[in-house]
C-alpha cells in the first residue's frame, strides 16, 4: 500500500488530527523504510487532496478538507440521479466500435445488437477526476448523438433520448483498491481505497441499454439509505 494512502487512513481514522504537524521528512522516510523522494510525493498528494497545508518555516499540518460534493448519491433512483451529474464532463481514453457486449453481461438473454465500449474519465465542474468508467452503451443510441455521448454524461443524455422506455437500473457496489492505471487517472496512491459500481440499464424488452464498472474516489460518494420497519 501507498505511504499517501497510509497517511489518509491515519487522517480519516482521526490518529491524525486536524491542526496536528507531520513529523519530518526524514522521520517518515526512517519509520517507513522508503526514500525521503517517495515521501515528498506523498505529501504533495495529500496536499493537492486538501488533507495537509505545508506552513513555511513551520512544517506541514494537517487540515481539515474541504468537504466534496458528491457525485454519486447510492440512495437515489433513476433518473434523479441524473441531477447530480449533469454537466460534467469525460475525456475518452479509448473507444471502439461495432463492440459485442460480454456474455456474461447480457442478462438480458436478447439477441445481441452492436454496442459501442468507452473507457473514459469524468470530471466534475471543478476540473477535478472522480470516476474511470469502462461503458458499453447500445449503437442505435450513440449514432444518435455520437459527439454528446463521448464527452457528457451518457445516462442524462439516455434519459432524453429514451427515458420513456428506459426503466430498471441495477447496481452494486464494493470498496476495491486502486491499481496502477486507476492511480493514474484519478491521481490517488495505489492500494487507496476506491468505490467500484457496477450499473446496469435495461429497457422495457429487457435488453440491456447500458453497463458500466465506475471506480469512483471514493470521497465523492455518499452512502445513504431508508429502512422501514415490516408491517
Amino acid at each position: 500500500m501507498g505511504i499517501a494512502a497510509v497517511l489518509r487512513g491515519e487522517i480519516i481514522a482521526g490518529r491524525l488530527r486536524c491542526g496536528d504537524k507531520l513529523p519530518a521528512i526524514t522521520a517518515l522516510a526512517h519509520e517507513y523504510r522508503v526514500a525521503p523522494v517517495t515521501i515528498r510525493q506523498a505529501v504533495s498528494l495529500l496536499s493537492d487532496e486538501g488533507l495537509v497545508v505545508a506552513q513555511r518555516g513551520r512544517g506541514t499540518y494537517i487540515t481539515k478538507p474541504k468537504r466534496q460534493k458528491p457525485q454519486l448519491v447510492l440512495d437515489f433512483g433513476w433518473p434523479q440521479m441524473n441531477e447530480l451529474i449533469a454537466g460534467n464532463k469525460a475525456r475518452v481514453i479509448s473507444f471502439i466500435e461495432n463492440a459485442i457486449l460480454p456474455e456474461g453481461l447480457n442478462r438480458s438473454h436478447i439477441p445481441h445488437e452492436p454496442y459501442v465500449n468507452m473507457k473514459r474519465v469524468h470530471y466534475n465542474s471543478s476540473n477535478q477526476p472522480y470516476v474511470l468508467a469502462n461503458i458499453y452503451l447500445l449503437g442505435r443510441y450513440f449514432e444518435l448523438a455520437p459527439e454528446k455521448f463521448k464527452t457528457s454524461m451518457v445516462l442524462p443524455i439516455l434519459d432524453e433520448i429514451d427515458g420513456e422506455n428506459l426503466v430498471t437500473m441495477q447496481q452494486c457496489f464494493e470498496v476495491v483498491q486502486a491499481d496502477s492505471v486507476s492511480s493514474k487517472y484519478l491521481r490517488v496512491s495505489i492500494g487507496a481505497p476506491l468505490g467500484r459500481i457496477e450499473r446496469y440499464l435495461f429497457t422495457k424488452d429487457g435488453r440491456v441499454a447500458y453497463h458500466s464498472v465506475g471506480l469512483y474516489r471514493t470521497e465523492f460518494i455518499s452512502f445513504q439509505t431508508t429502512f422501514h420497519r415490516a408491517r
